[in-house]
């Protein structure tokens, strides 16, 4: 395995920039062994440690909710359908633009 090009810590995730042949590549790995992965080569190593940024705050977001969903469920606040379907929209497969 390569050493990474560029590695930077944020909301205590580790993110790892890769250069490659066609540009950079990143992923992010939590203190619990959690990895994100980005699939999109990125022309620089700023646009790609930003979006790895923006995916880890997807992720953050996503986890959050999570949490008051299952908080609403368990109160009878909302019924298992509806959870599932919450809870499904969220942990579908996302493309995570740098915007640069």
């Amino acid at each position: 395995m390569n050493e990474p090009y560029l590695a930077d810590f944020y909301r205590g995730w580790t993110i790892e920039i890769n250069q490659e042949a066609d540009g950079f590549r990143s992923s992010a790995y939590s203190s619990g062994r959690k990895r994100l992965g980005q699939r999109t080569c990125y022309p620089s190593e700023t646009q790609a440690l930003i979006a790895t940024k923006r995916l880890i705050d997807w992720q953050f977001a996503c986890d959050q909710l999570s949490l008051l969903l299952r908080q609403w469920y368990e109160e009878g606040t909302i019924s298992f359908e509806e959870w599932r379907l919450l809870f499904k929209s969220m942990h579908t497969t996302v493309s995570v633009d740098s915007g640069l």
